[in-house]
């Protein structure tokens, strides 16, 4: 396709030098040489010189058409093809090891929540009849019900806590230098 495009340019710029000096013949027939036909003949002649440096002019890229009629012909063999999706799941080591310390926090919070936080037991409460008293003749009401003791909430810190309120501390003393600094530069320039 390309040689056919190149063919018919040569065969057409051919025809145009053939026309050009048939011109030039008539023109250096003609006896009555004029200052005229002396300019139309240098512009004849110039025009002849640019149409033979056309050829020239005119390259053609056949390696880069070639290339990319070899990637339009793949191209189109891979839209008749129907697209397969295949899902391959797998998991990298870092995100395994992080599941797994994740799991192994959660076991650790929550044995430490069940020593450390469990519910008191109240005390067994024996009320003993009196020795010389029958235990029918005591009524119900006079037996002292058992009652529940206070819970003692321990203050337990909870170095989370501690850590995130440390931390922001740092971070705002941080920002406030750097603030501090950014305006000191604000001033001096």
């Amino acid at each position: 396709m390309n040689e056919i495009i190149i063919q018919t340019f040569i065969e057409k710029l051919e025809l145009l030098e053939k026309s050009n000096e048939n011109l030039a013949a008539v023109v250096k027939e003609v006896t009555n040489y004029n200052p005229i036909l002396k300019e139309v003949s240098e512009r004849i002649r110039t025009v002849q010189m640019e149409i033979r440096d056309i050829p020239a002019q005119i390259s053609i890229p056949g390696q880069e058409i070639q290339a990319q009629c070899a990637a339009m012909l793949s191209l189109t063999e891979q839209l008749k093809r129907p697209l397969q999706q295949k899902t391959i799941h797998h998991i990298e080591p870092p995100h395994l090891l992080s599941s797994f310390l994740i799991g192994v926090i959660i076991c650790l919070a929550v044995w430490l929540s069940v020593l450390y936080f469990k519910k008191p037991q109240p005390e067994l409460i024996h009320s003993f009849p009196s020795i010389g008293t029958p235990t029918e003749n005591i009524l119900k009401e006079n037996i002292p019900k058992p009652h529940k003791p206070k819970q003692q909430i321990i203050p337990v810190k909870n170095p989370l806590q501690d850590s995130a309120t440390h931390a922001k501390k740092k971070i705002d003393s941080l920002y406030k230098i750097l603030m501090d600094r950014y305006e000191q530069k604000q001033v001096d320039k």
